[in-house]
């Protein structure tokens, strides 16, 4: 595993506490980076991205004559040169981290940027995306195909031992063996669905999201569709955002046991926002980390396929009241949807 070294930016943008927002800002426009980390001496005390400056002004939450001590990251999260990549990954993703700093001795290198350091390793991470897809379909065909597969099994075998013996207790059991069959054939087209290429080239974004719903649930769910697309959206996006939404639901059909899916895509001035929720079991997201470190790649997967659209990913869930996962990307031709080095 590589380390983030050869990936960090060792020029650095720093600025004092003490210094304004609107001096930051132009600061960060000018060198074309996307943070600057705060010092106080030798030491960082805190970091501030480009994003935090324009959210909390653009709310109206201060003015830009504001310092930048009011809005930094206080004593933020930093990383060595040695830092594997792969636990850098991690760490952003968990914290929600973009940018962090990079301290040698307790003296500030360089900073690493998020999506500097996806694209540096992106040959690596295409790779370990295929493993964990192939691992994550192995696993899915082992807990869905294979169990039912093995009841099935024992379901035939019953039946041959009632046949002529209790006629209705054999079809009771064949008609049980037949719904398995039903179920595992259901599984079976959903994995090969996912290695199939997008349908989106085919049939376009909406109608292919609306055939990916009918294939992942039965007719017991019920799945809402309102969307409709910006001109701006690029084929390459509708193929990410494809992925990302059946993931998404996959998730629901294999853990939520939900019976209504609403999926929304709505277009904004510089934005498109995809929002699905369900109405199933929800679950402590935190938890699910914690007690789940080696599933929550299925999380880590989503929030890489957003990151490289530049957009935000928010997950909200609770036990008993089902889960919301929402998406926002920038749309090309806007100031967010730019192509920026940070």
């Amino acid at each position: 595993m590589p380390l983030i070294e050869p990936f960090m930016s060792r020029q650095v943008l720093t600025a004092p506490a003490d210094q304004t927002l609107e001096q930051a800002a132009q600061s960060m426009t000018e060198r074309r980076v996307g943070a600057v980390v705060i010092t106080r001496g030798p030491s960082v005390v805190g970091i501030l991205t480009e994003r935090d400056v324009l959210r909390s002004v653009a709310r109206g939450l201060v003015p830009w004559s504001t310092s930048l001590d009011v809005c930094m990251t206080h004593d933020p999260v930093s990383i060595a040169p040695g830092t594997e990549a792969l636990v850098a990954s991690r760490l952003m993703f968990e914290g929600g981290f973009r940018h962090l700093p990079v301290l040698e001795e307790g003296r500030l290198v360089g900073i690493l940027s998020l999506r500097d350091l996806w694209r540096a390793t992106e040959a690596e991470r295409i790779l370990q995306a295929k493993e964990e897809e192939r691992r994550r379909l192995a696993a899915e065909i082992h807990d869905g195909v294979s169990q039912e597969l093995i009841s099935i099994g024992y379901r035939l075998k019953a039946c041959e031992r009632l046949v002529g013996r209790d006629e209705l207790g054999a079809l009771q059991e064949l008609a049980a063996a037949n719904e398995l069959v039903d179920h595992a054939l259901k599984d079976v087209r959903v994995a090969i669905n996912a290695l199939r290429p997008s349908p989106v080239d085919e049939l376009g974004m909406i109608p292919a999201i609306q055939a990916l719903a009918r294939r992942t649930f039965g007719p017991e769910v019920e799945v809402v569709l309102a969307a409709s697309l910006d001109a701006r959206v690029t084929s390459e996006m509708e193929g990410a955002l494809y992925r990302i939404i059946q993931e998404v639901l996959n998730n629901v059909r294999r853990h939520a046991g939900a019976r209504r899916v609403t999926v929304r895509i709505e277009p904004g001035d510089d934005r498109l926002s995809i929002r699905l929720t369900d109405d199933g079991k929800g679950f402590d997201l935190e938890m699910y980390r914690r007690s789940r470190p080696e599933s929550s790649f299925g999380l880590m997967g989503i929030a890489e396929r957003v990151e490289r659209l530049g957009g935000r990913l928010h997950i909200q869930s609770e036990v008993g009241t089902g889960t919301s996962v929402e998406v926002v990307v920038p749309l090309p031709g806007t100031p967010t949807g730019r192509n920026d080095p940070s």
